[in-house]
């Protein structure tokens, strides 16, 4: 039996720094295992990643400096935690939540993440859900909503609570699972064969969210070969139908596609 997966990372965290960046107008999304997690995926969370529109990277930077959180000052190749992930994808920038001392791959940090340059054609988080909230948008949801799995103790964090800072309702963000598969199907198309450590992160965060939506019973097969579809039409637009054939390959090979089925 696997051991249980590490929260080293308290609900506490995203919620002051959701908290922070919404006070200076920056929207922000969870992302990496931080949201697996909230997604119901049984996953190690060790840091707080977050994805923030490009342009907006330096004022975020500024607001979490001034924080009291410590950015590394190495280049990205050169940092200890991240260096050694070359190939593989990477956040503008990252901060710790202590002293500042690198302790290698297991320094614990808030890591920012720039929309356009990760996430290619998936449309950016709008500007006004740091004030109104998320209401029937159509690919991100509130990370407390009830129609998240609830917390799993020894498994994943579930949905958040307590979402007040100082008397503030904090607005922490999320995607919402069937559209974040499409795009992933579409990542997993582009860097098949091309991008081989990249590749392996959008498998296996697909392989993550799906044994989530199966294990609380929240599997949507229509849902997800509706976005197999999507993505078989976005390869032949681009005229790349051999990719899609070898994420299908991929993805059997993996067993995504009947774990998905067998609910």
């Amino acid at each position: 039996m696997a051991p249980p997966p590490k929260y080293d990372v308290s609900p506490e965290v995203p919620i002051r720094v959701t908290d922070l960046l919404n006070q200076a107008q920056i929207p922000c999304c969870l992302w990496e295992n931080l949201m697996l997690s909230v997604l119901g995926a049984s996953v190690e969370v060790t840091d707080a990643d977050f994805i923030i529109p490009d342009q907006q990277m330096a004022t975020a930077a500024v607001v979490l400096v001034s924080n009291n959180f410590k950015e590394c000052t190495m280049s990205v190749d050169d940092c200890p935690k991240f260096g050694p992930l070359r190939g593989e994808p990477r956040p503008a920038r990252h901060f710790f939540f202590d002293d500042g001392t690198h302790t290698g791959e297991n320094s614990q940090t808030v890591n920012l993440w720039a929309h356009r340059s990760l996430l290619g054609h998936f449309p950016e988080i709008p500007c006004n859900v740091p004030s109104r909230g998320v209401h029937g948008h159509p690919y991100i949801s509130a990370a407390h909503t009830t129609l998240l799995p609830p917390h799993v103790p020894g498994r994943c964090i579930g949905r958040l609570q307590d979402l007040v800072v100082e008397g503030r309702r904090v607005n922490v963000i999320t995607f919402k699972p069937t559209p974040l598969i499409e795009h992933l199907l579409i990542l997993l198309s582009r860097d098949i064969d091309r991008r081989p450590p990249a590749e392996h992160v959008w498998r296996s965060y697909l392989s993550a969210i799906l044994e989530a939506q199966n294990y609380h019973g929240m599997a949507d097969v229509a849902g997800f070969e509706w976005a197999l579809t999507r993505t078989a039409w976005v390869a032949l637009l681009e005229n790349s139908p051999s990719s899609f054939d070898k994420t299908l390959r991929r993805m059997q090979a993996d067993d995504i596609m009947g774990r998905t089925r067998a609910r």
